[in-house]
């Protein structure tokens, strides 16, 4: 089990049924992005090893190092994706909520509910990135 008490990720598939190298990259990018949401949440940045977050992820140190060059390195990567996640959201949410034409308070109050809405949806989803 990893940390969290989740089990630990299945391994990816080797020989004919292998993934393309962007793929595997893209798998090993977003394990390690779930780790890092949960395990500096959990012990916080200082007491997070790269040992951690790659035992977590379920990869290889190399693997890690295959992506970046440093725990900090990994740890802005995941907050950059975390806030272009947020930012798709959160633009997705005003231009529904710019469709109404509905300009009266009960309508803007609505429209800002909208966006209050999805920024709420996504610290529930990902209560451990706030």
């Amino acid at each position: 089990m990893a940390p969290g008490g989740q089990a630990t990720p299945r391994k990816l598939p080797r020989g004919g049924a292998a993934l393309d190298p962007q793929s595997v990259e893209r798998v090993h990018r977003e394990r390690l992005q779930a780790a890092v949401v949960e395990l500096i949440a959990k012990q916080g940045y200082a007491a997070t090893t790269v040992e951690d977050l790659t035992s977590a992820a379920g990869i290889s140190t190399t693997g890690f190092y295959a992506l970046y060059r440093n725990k900090r390195e990994g740890v802005v990567d995941t907050w950059d994706a975390l806030l272009a996640e947020l930012e798709g959201e959160l633009a997705a949410a005003a231009q529904r909520a710019q469709a109404s034409s509905d300009t009266t308070p009960a309508g803007l109050r609505a429209q800002l509910g909208e966006v209050i809405g999805a920024l709420c949806a996504a610290a529930v989803r990902r209560p451990a990135a706030g």
